[in-house]
């Protein structure tokens, strides 16, 4: 139900469940596919998701009864079964903009928000992603991050990751740097910025391993930082690429 160009896919994840989560920039939505690539339900807004609208405004619809969601055409099309096919009309979803998405072994969904005036990371729990798909959505339980150039802002976070003590790495793309927050949401610090071989131009997308290595795509720089955030402070290892 979509044309050339009316999608721009950015990020991916896969969830313990088995579900592909796609965020898209022009659809403004974090699509949810099932292994096969069939649509499962879209987050469309932060606390509203395809299905729960579908569920609520059609009777005795299902979220799997989804066939497809255009954000640019406000509609999403539905097949209820034994029926005909039908268009459910759908929210504006210009008042956030999703970005960057990772699961992790639990289900925790990391999110990066870029809309104008919000440039934030929102968390949601394990036990609401997998259950996809939704006929209830609940919102986030953590919300942090403001625009800016100050130490506790942030200028187009590109992904959020965490390492096995909870914390959050957040890559600050147009501040170049890493930006770290407790899981309360409460900023740490700051670090990347300046000269050296540690030091980050523009970081995009990121990764944590076993080994609370975190692994940094710089896109200036054309290469992969790795850095040991194991211990109070972040200890830079080397780059590839």
């Amino acid at each position: 139900r979509t044309q050339p160009g009316e999608r721009a896919p950015v990020y991916v994840a896969v969830d313990p469940a088995g579900h592909v989560l796609v965020t898209d920039r022009l659809q403004r939505a974090v699509f949810v596919y099932d292994r096969d690539g069939r649509l499962l339900d879209a987050i469309i807004g932060p606390d509203q998701a395809l299905g729960e609208l579908l569920s609520g405004q059609v009777e005795g619809a299902q979220p799997d009864d989804l066939l497809a969601y255009n954000a640019l055409q406000g509609a999403a099309f539905y097949q209820k079964a034994g029926e005909g096919e039908g268009e459910l009309r759908v929210p504006d979803p210009s008042g956030w903009a999703p970005l960057g998405v990772r699961v992790d072994g639990q289900g925790t969904m990391l999110l990066t928000d870029v809309a104008e005036g919000q440039h934030s990371v929102r968390r949601f729990p394990g036990d609401l992603i997998l259950a996809a798909p939704w006929q209830e959505f609940a919102p986030p339980d953590l919300v942090f991050g403001a625009p800016g150039q100050g130490s506790d802002e942030l200028l187009f976070p590109n992904v959020a990751v965490a390492d096995s003590q909870g914390r959050i790495y957040v890559t600050d793309g147009n501040n170049g740097r890493i930006s770290v927050w407790d899981e309360t949401g409460a900023f740490l610090f700051t670090f990347g910025q300046g000269v050296g071989e540690g030091a980050l131009s523009l970081p995009r997308g990121a990764a944590m391993d076993k080994r609370d290595r975190l692994h940094i795509a710089d896109a200036v720089q054309q290469a992969v930082k790795v850095y040991d955030v194991s211990g109070p402070e972040p200890r830079f290892l080397y780059a590839f690429g």
